[in-house]
């Protein structure tokens, strides 16, 4: 069971990944901006085969179905961080980085940069609320109102498998 958990995911493993670990977004949005062609670009430019690990164990280069940064695409992950706006000057300059093995942390800091695309702050989006104010009252509802409600709502998981939420949870009471 373990096994089939971590082939189905893409972010679980059963063999070891490179030291940078890129995955790009492989989603529809995604495609229609070209991650394709920077995909096989950037694996051209690092030597590696898609979904493997270059031999000297420096990078894997593979997609993950969504970055959940399809309005900044095309995207990618860098060892979890996110990479957005991709073209062919800023995947050589990672590609450089990769190659020069500098750490993430002393990467530039704009590759990672995200923005915010709202448009709208209305009602939902508008509205201020006091710190806190959200989990003060979830714990003033005690734990099986909260069970209760996750049961009612039907909320799945985002890992793809559609896995309900609240029986995750309950499970791990």
């Amino acid at each position: 069971k373990v096994r089939s958990v971590a082939e189905f995911y893409s972010f679980l493993y059963t063999t070891p990944r490179g030291r940078y670990d890129i995955l790009f977004s492989d989603n529809i949005t995604d495609r229609m901006l070209g991650n394709r062609e920077l995909l096989h670009y950037l694996c051209g430019r690092l030597k590696v085969s898609i979904g493997e690990t270059r031999s000297d164990g420096l990078v894997t280069i593979g997609t993950t179905s969504c970055t959940g940064m399809c309005d900044q695409g095309p995207a990618a992950l860098v060892n979890g961080y996110t990479l957005t706006r991709l073209n062919p000057s800023r995947l050589d300059g990672i590609a450089n980085l990769i190659e020069s093995r500098i750490p993430l942390a002393e990467w530039p800091r704009e590759l990672f940069e995200v923005y915010s695309n709202l448009r709208r702050a209305d009602i939902l989006l508008g509205r201020h609320f006091a710190d806190g104010s959200a989990l003060r009252a979830v714990l003033k509802r005690g734990p099986e109102a909260i069970m209760e409600e996750m049961v009612k709502s039907g909320l799945r998981g985002q890992g793809g498998a559609g896995f309900g939420s609240a029986a995750k949870w309950i499970s791990c009471r």
